[in-house]
């Protein structure tokens, strides 16, 4: 096969190495895409309180055995592409070695925050902490 110069060429459909390279790509690609809609769309919360973050962890609490306990992660000031400062919160259920458990579908049971500020008891209890356990 060749094209208007003479020049030798391969489509893309007869390339040994594209039958190898497309479908390897967008198995990626789907798998890229799957794993990125299992995480949570972060809720905007203007004042966490820590009576806010004991009520999530009691109330919503899956029925899921592997549950042990609870984990509140913070990310202070990450850039947003608006160049605004940002604190990011995730409060997660996680087994007995600290690794957040999931449902069958493969969501992480908790949630992600977008915090503007936290109450004086729960800024206290992350002064020099990112993470923090609730038993």
């Amino acid at each position: 096969m060749s094209d208007d110069t003479g020049k030798p060429s391969m489509s893309p459909i007869t390339d040994p190495l594209a039958a190898v390279v497309y479908p390897a790509f967008f198995q990626m690609l789907q798998s890229a895409v799957h794993q990125i809609s299992k995480v949570p769309r972060p809720i905007g919360v203007d004042a966490l309180t820590m009576r806010e973050v004991i009520r999530y962890f009691v109330s919503e609490r899956p029925a899921d055995p592997c549950v042990d306990h609870g984990a509140l992660l913070v990310r202070r000031r990450l850039r947003t592409s608006f160049r605004r400062r940002v604190t990011l919160c995730f409060q997660v259920f996680v087994d007995a070695n600290h690794m957040p458990c999931s449902n069958p579908a493969g969501e992480v049971y908790g949630r992600a925050m977008v915090v503007r500020r936290f109450d004086p008891e729960l800024s206290a209890h992350l002064a020099k902490h990112d993470l923090v356990i609730f038993p």
